[in-house]
């Protein structure tokens, strides 16, 4: 048997003779507007962020625009212009009992927040169609249009202090919802937990801060942003549907708990999800790109207008 001698040079010849140099042009983009705004019902408010898009490769930094005007419409019909506002946010936690057995409370501030506002004479209504419109200089006009859906048929509710199991075993709180789902159309929900950890000094209203929602054995159940769960009604449209969630144990002695269920659009759903996408494959080198998509005409963004039903545990 013959043996063939390989030198390291001969190696090296052969693998730089496979190497070829690709250069791939990436075409130029325009520069567009991305608006975002998030409505609940019953809010007296509507806040949106006006940003930009830049290209892949471009070394700036996309930063707000303020020189924009922001307008809404209900049926085509002026309500207002956003103005452009700062936003301050203070809140309280306890931190004693008087001699009188009143708590006691210390203020701090949470944010400062600059967007565009615009105060409302009263809520929006269900069933009217909703616009957002933005220009700004050097910009195409970006839109977008939302309707008020009604709030979700929640027919039943029960809140069980460690009576679930998590998938390791562990000992979890348990929700029990009950949804009748309206026939002959796509729903889409949204269910949100908050925990009153803090009450707001300068207005009086309550501080609610999202909690992460651990999951659900319910099929049909996926996870959205910021902790919340989503479903669609593709396994139960027209009927009665059973959810059960969990989350981790929360201690009750000193707050409340706010479970939410939303109705929204199937925009914010897929927005919802592909952002719980894109952060759970952040620092992950093999996982697939994630692209969000957006509902606003000639720009980028999300603009969602949510109603809801809740339920308070105290």
């Amino acid at each position: 048997m013959k043996l063939l001698k390989y030198s390291p040079l001969m190696f090296f010849a052969l693998l730089f003779a496979c190497e070829q140099v690709v250069d791939i042009e990436i075409p130029e983009q325009d520069s567009q507007l991305v608006l975002s705004s998030f409505y609940e019902s019953g809010d007296l408010r509507i806040k949106a962020n006006l940003t930009r898009s830049l290209h892949i490769l471009s070394p700036e930094n996309a930063g707000d625009i303020w020189d924009a005007s922001i307008r809404f419409y209900e049926n085509e019909v002026l309500i207002g212009q956003l103005e452009d506002q700062l936003d301050t946010l203070y809140a309280s936690y306890q931190i004693g009992i008087d001699s009188l057995g009143n708590p006691i409370y210390d203020t701090y501030l949470i944010d400062i927040q600059r967007a565009y506002f615009l105060d409302l004479a009263a809520p929006l209504q269900t069933g009217k169609t909703y616009k957002l419109l933005a220009e700004a200089p050097d910009f195409k006009p970006a839109f977008a249009t939302q309707e008020l859906l009604p709030a979700p048929n929640v027919v039943s509710f029960d809140y069980k202090p460690r009576a679930g199991v998590s998938l390791d075993g562990g000992s979890v709180d348990l929700f029990k919802l009950g949804i009748q789902d309206l026939a002959g159309e796509d729903n889409y929900y949204e269910i949100a937990l908050y925990l009153d950890d803090a009450y707001d000094d300068i207005d009086t209203t309550r501080f609610w801060q999202q909690r992460y929602l651990e999951g659900s054995f319910t099929p049909g159940v996926e996870e959205g942003q910021g902790g919340s769960l989503l479903t669609r009604d593709d396994l139960f449209n027209g009927n009665l549907y059973n959810i059960d969630l969990t989350t981790w144990p929360i201690d009750t002695t000193n707050r409340d708990i706010r479970l939410v269920v939303k109705s929204i659009s199937r925009d914010k759903y897929l927005f919802s999800k592909s952002i719980n996408a894109y952060w759970n494959a952040e620092g992950n080198p093999f996982a697939e790109p994630v692209i969000v998509p957006t509902n606003v005409e000639n720009g980028l963004g999300i603009f969602s207008i949510e109603n809801s039903t809740e339920f308070i545990v105290e």
